[in-house]
């Protein structure tokens, strides 16, 4: 997915009209949050570097994460900016409750790579 076809979407799911620059920085603030939980080093977009054809392409952000918490996460900021709070949270619980849902499969970050998640849910190398 590129960030016109994630804008595009993100217009249809709050009923604005967004410019992908705003996006693009929403997806950013995204993907450092994924770091974050997943403990993982997904890069930041740079238009200078994942611009093709035109479009900033989205490729190091697993396909499956685009729907599941980047278009939800994207959608609460433009509502937030917007300063429509309660349909903004909306937005984030569907983020978080993705977010429960890509931690507990075991595909993304260290799970996999020998390491697993204790009781707390941080990744060790048992």
């Amino acid at each position: 997915m590129n960030i016109s076809q994630l804008t595009d979407h993100v217009d249809v799911l709050t009923d604005e009209d967004v410019d992908t620059s705003s996006i693009l920085g929403y997806v950013n603030d995204c993907i450092q949050r994924l770091n974050f939980e997943f403990d993982s080093e997904f890069p930041l977009l740079d238009p200078n570097k994942h611009l093709v054809d035109g479009n900033i392409e989205i490729i190091e952000i697993p396909l499956d994460l685009h729907h599941l918490l980047l278009i939800p996460f994207c959608s609460g900021r433009v509502k937030q900016q917007e300063g429509s709070i309660q349909e903004a949270q909306l937005f984030y619980n569907e983020f978080e409750r993705g977010l429960v849902l890509a931690k507990s499969s075991g595909k993304y970050g260290k799970s996999g790579n020998g390491y697993e998640p204790d009781f707390t849910g941080h990744y060790w190398l048992w």
